[in-house]
């Protein structure tokens, strides 16, 4: 057999027919996909506006002027990051609306932004949350650390009540917008 006999099995790619079948398949789902895909998009940028409205603030300054309100905010804006992540229908739309909540928090509050970006709180959240057990107890022990409390089982509890809590309001706004995970 020659050469020139095998290549006749060989099939050319054909990009026509490729974008003729990408389309045809993308037309198929498009009004569902981009109806979740604005959901996301909606959900993450209204996630910034609860945050930024609701109110949990401690009215004291904590010793030496810490300003213990900022890692509340720190807090609830770890949540609304794990939360998607956890309990979001599908990775995509999580991934989709946790750049709308970082876009439209960046927009709406550039200092806390920067703050979020340059603290390393969220990465000791995110290592307490991935030890899989009693993360209630571990996002409290990691806010009382964070409030250079540690140990302070005033601080655990107060940290372990708020993530509790903005779980609860995250879940409900995602409900809302349908895209909680049954």
């Amino acid at each position: 057999m020659s050469i020139l006999h095998l290549d006749e099995d060989i099939k050319i790619f054909n990009k026509e027919d490729f974008n003729k079948n990408k389309q045809s398949s993308y037309d198929h789902s498009s009004l569902n996909t981009e109806g979740l895909i604005n959901s996301a998009l909606s959900l993450g940028a209204s996630l910034v506006t609860v945050m930024l409205e609701h109110n949990d603030n401690v009215d004291f300054k904590h010793f030496d002027g810490y300003d213990m309100n900022m890692q509340i905010r720190m807090l609830f804006a770890f949540t609304i990051c794990s939360t998607l992540e956890y309990h979001c229908i599908t990775n995509q739309l999580a991934n989709t609306a946790l750049n709308s909540f970082y876009n439209t928090l960046k927009d709406l509050d550039a200092d806390f932004y920067d703050d979020l970006a340059t603290s390393g709180a969220i990465s000791f959240y995110y290592l307490a949350l991935r030890r899989n057990n009693d993360v209630e107890r571990r996002m409290g022990q990691t806010f009382a650390m964070l409030c250079d409390e540690d140990g302070n089982g005033v601080f655990q509890e107060l940290g372990e009540a708020l993530y509790c809590k903005y779980s609860n309001i995250v879940k409900n706004e995602m409900d809302k917008f349908s895209l909680l995970k049954r």
